[in-house]
């Protein structure tokens, strides 16, 4: 690894998730030095519905990356199919994958390290306001912005690389990448950029759990779409001969059904679907479900409300990826598709603020960017997503997609559309 003496990099990137691994790695390929920070230690779950539509796998390939998918057991996905009070529509998912997120990531971290990427882990970054990383205002430090590490008693257990990243340290980058996902925990001291959580927003989570016989109904190349008012859950079958189950529910309904196993069983059989039987024997055990621990071959995690903005992009050699930069309800593995969007998309602007230096055109050039590249689809996501929030249209909807499939089926081409910016010849 690529490991620099005086603690400075062209690109320092916090948090090895799709957005965070994906930017690492073709950064290094280009020739920069880069830095990438993890809290966790790899590979580990995260929440996630284990869908990587069109555009996701068109970006990894056109990256020269298709190697991932084979690294991640990606199964191919044949068809989706809705389900609400007993009704179905299925409807085509052309060049989509099921993969398991904890393999898929860490193939994302082995592309980057092969990249040359300096990857530490077990360790909790924080950017610094100016004032506090700037001793004297050296000219290293008008060039770069400071990031403290401090190691967590994960940093102690045997790492890949034999290191120990020591109990705390600081990194200067000529550019930051925040990959931190929704909870931008690196950014506590940067007041320039917040976040907005929406009134009303939804809560996330995911269940994956060994397949029994029972689940045969589960077990194919289908990507189950059980919705009703309170929510919707998305049920797919890994090569890992698991089942992945993604929710996104009412907060309300939520502390109605008491916990995350009873919400999402509720859901599936509200629309008709017969809950996993791992699912349903934890709820019959009374289990806690809301617990990160597995339990009997099931592991269940939830999320703070999903559905935030963040008004401010980019601050300062700052560039924010991946859901730091807000969130929008994904359905067919769109959210993902969004951050490898977004890493493709931020090259140019880093490799000109390394070469160039950072300008008020580098945050406007990324506002304009991140637009076009995956600001739309979010605004398609996002209609949808309050459609489906209107218990009197849910029926109308199944309808059109029952009548009129291809309908449908051009929605989701759009959203999974490659932006033009990123389409290569």
């Amino acid at each position: 690894m690529n490991h620099e003496s005086n603690g400075v990099y062209d690109v320092i990137v916090i948090g090895a998730g799709v957005a965070g691994c994906f930017s690492a790695a073709l950064a290094a390929r280009s020739g920069l030095r880069v830095a990438l920070l993890e809290k966790e230690i790899m590979p580990r779950p995260k929440v996630c519905g284990g869908c990587l539509n069109r555009r996701a796998t068109q970006l990894l390939r056109q990256a020269g990356a298709g190697k991932v998918l084979e690294q991640s057991d990606a199964k191919p996905l044949r068809n989706m199919v809705i389900c609400l009070a007993g009704r179905r529509a299925t409807l085509a998912m052309n060049d989509s994958v099921v993969i398991g997120r904890e393999q898929f990531d860490f193939a994302l971290m082995k592309l980057a390290v092969e990249a040359g990427v300096d990857f530490r882990q077990g360790v909790i970054a924080e950017v610094l306001p100016e004032e506090q990383g700037s001793s004297g205002k050296s000219d290293q430090a008008i060039h770069t912005r400071c990031v403290r590490i401090v190691a967590t008693e994960l940093a102690h257990l045997p790492l890949p690389d034999g290191g120990d990243c020591g109990r705390e340290t600081s990194l200067r980058g000529r550019v930051v990448l925040v990959c931190d996902g929704l909870s931008q925990s690196s950014l506590g001291r940067l007041t320039e950029f917040r976040t907005d959580v929406r009134r009303g927003s939804r809560i996330g989570a995911s269940i994956v759990c060994d397949a029994t016989p029972a689940d045969g109904h589960l077990m194919n190349a289908d990507l189950l779409m059980a919705v009703c008012s309170s929510g919707y859950a998305g049920s797919v079958f890994r090569s890992d001969g698991r089942v992945n189950l993604a929710v996104s529910m009412d907060a309300e309904f939520l502390r109605q059904q008491s916990s995350i196993a009873h919400a999402a069983a509720a859901i599936l059989k509200s629309a008709g679907v017969r809950p996993p039987e791992r699912l349903s024997e934890l709820i019959r055990s009374r289990e806690n479900a809301a617990s990160h621990a597995a339990c009997d071959g099931i592991w269940v995690k939830g999320t703070p409300p999903l559905t935030r903005s963040s008004p401010r992009l980019s601050a300062d050699r700052v560039f924010l990826l991946g859901d730091s930069t807000g969130y929008v309800e994904p359905f067919t593995g769109e959210g993902m598709a969004w951050a490898l969007t977004a890493a493709s998309a931020v090259q140019p602007v880093i490799a000109d603020v390394v070469a160039f230096g950072w300008t008020p055109q580098s945050e406007q050039r990324w506002n304009t960017i991140f637009s076009a590249s995956v600001g739309r689809s979010q605004s398609l996501c996002r209609s949808l997503s309050n459609n489906l929030r209107r218990k009197w249209l849910l029926h109308p909807m199944m309808t059109l997609c029952q009548l009129f499939p291809f309908a449908a089926q051009s929605l989701v081409k759009r959203m999974n559309r490659m932006p033009a910016m990123l389409e290569q010849s």
